[in-house]
């Protein structure tokens, strides 16, 4: 019997379900779907090749396979993490797959985000069409001024931004790194430098 089993027989039900739901928390929450998604992947794999077990060879078939069309260290990391929380199964002490997965990455590329420079940006605002783009300029403003995320530009309000004057904005209640997050926009003229 293994130290995680003979821990699990002593420990009663109600702190096992406890734990369990505390666990689900340790996930990264913006991604936690993606996890998810990528663990029942996996489980449908074993399922289909009638696999109960959790061993190197059992993850090397899987990763063997998924070689062929994706970069499998990508998986890695939240496969590893998930199968940790709900099986307690370390696969990071997996040398050979480890091996495996570092070969396969080996001369692989990653897509850039195309980005835009100071000067793109300057003419973007100076030139594009208010009537149309006035809200891309806002938040193109607001994203390099505020240093806001995507999901925190979707989630800005009305009441969020105040006008203070001709040319003075306060955009508030952002939530970054867990903590509110304000900031002034003071110049009509933009400068990202």
């Amino acid at each position: 019997m293994s130290d995680s089993e003979e821990s699990r027989s002593s420990t009663p039900p109600c702190v096992i379900q406890a734990a369990a739901s505390a666990s689900n928390d340790i996930l990264p929450q913006k991604s936690q779907q993606r996890y998810q998604f990528v663990y029942e992947k996996f489980i449908t794999s074993r399922k289909d090749n009638r696999v109960t077990s959790f061993s190197e060879n059992v993850l090397m078939a899987y990763f063997g396979t998924l070689s062929n069309s994706l970069k499998p260290s990508t998986l890695w990391s939240m496969l590893r993490s998930v199968i940790s929380l709900k099986h307690d199964v370390d696969i990071s002490k997996y040398l050979k797959l480890k091996t495996f997965l570092k070969r396969k990455s080996t001369g692989f590329k990653s897509i850039k985000a195309k980005v835009l420079n100071s000067e793109q940006i300057q003419l973007f605002i100076d030139k594009a069409n208010d009537e149309k783009f006035l809200f891309t300029n806002v938040a193109l403003i607001f994203g390099i001024c505020g240093a806001c995320r995507s999901h925190e530009l979707k989630d800005l309000e009305i009441q969020d931004v105040q006008d203070l004057g001709s040319a003075l904005f306060s955009l508030s209640n952002l939530m970054t790194f867990n903590s509110c997050q304000s900031f002034f926009l003071v110049s009509m003229t933009f400068s990202p430098r």
